[in-house]
């Protein structure tokens, strides 16, 4: 009998502090509900004949929808970010938001060089398009500060995944340790992004 009350008692406290770590795992933000929202569709076929990312292991038409990809996600980016700018009236917002697009023109610069594009322009507008985040377009909106950074995370975990594809993708040894501290660097956005969303 008094085997079976500790027992019990053992079960329903073990139970206990389970949902108590349930609770608070769960209200803390997780950044990785955002990924893969705005994933590539790197097996469609796109009929171009240059890609600003050279010597890969795959076909040109892979590697062209890759990089594609990466030129429509970064001008999806910057397009936010100068508006966020523009908008936003949290001034640690607006330094984030300096802070992504003097980053991506360094890169865009770097990049221009390593794989010899003719300028960093070539590699944004190698895509048309930008992606076109509804919840962003109504400037007016009370949440407008964490609805950029929610679609931000977004946006950088997409871009990462791109970033990991092409690293995969290439035989040049210099690019494939380009495009790991782009990585690394996408992954603190992340974060950054991630810690001002909790405080905002």
């Amino acid at each position: 009998m008094y085997i079976t009350l500790n027992y019990k008692f053992f079960l329903l406290l073990f139970t206990i502090i389970i949902l108590i770590t349930v609770f608070f795992t769960s209200c803390r933000r997780d950044p990785n509900h955002y990924r893969s929202t705005y994933r590539s569709k790197t097996n469609e076929v796109v009929d171009t004949n240059s890609s600003p990312i050279q010597d890969h292991k795959n076909s040109n038409a892979y590697n062209d929808s890759l990089a594609k990809h990466f030129s429509t996600l970064v001008k999806t980016q910057f397009y936010y970010t100068e508006a966020a700018k523009e908008k936003s009236r949290d001034k640690r917002i607006v330094d984030f938001a300096n802070t992504i697009i003097i980053e991506y023109q360094n890169i865009l610069k770097e990049m221009s060089i390593l794989v010899q594009s003719t300028t960093q322009d070539s590699i944004i507008n190698l895509s048309d398009k930008r992606l076109v985040l509804h919840k962003l377009e109504n400037s007016y909106s009370k949440d407008y500060e964490s609805l950029f950074l929610e679609e931000t995370i977004k946006l950088q975990f997409s871009i990462r995944e791109v970033l990991w594809q092409i690293k995969n993708n290439t035989l040049n040894t210099d690019l494939q340790v380009f495009y790991e501290k782009l990585i690394q660097e996408t992954e603190i956005r992340i974060d950054e992004a991630t810690n001002l969303l909790d405080n905002v």
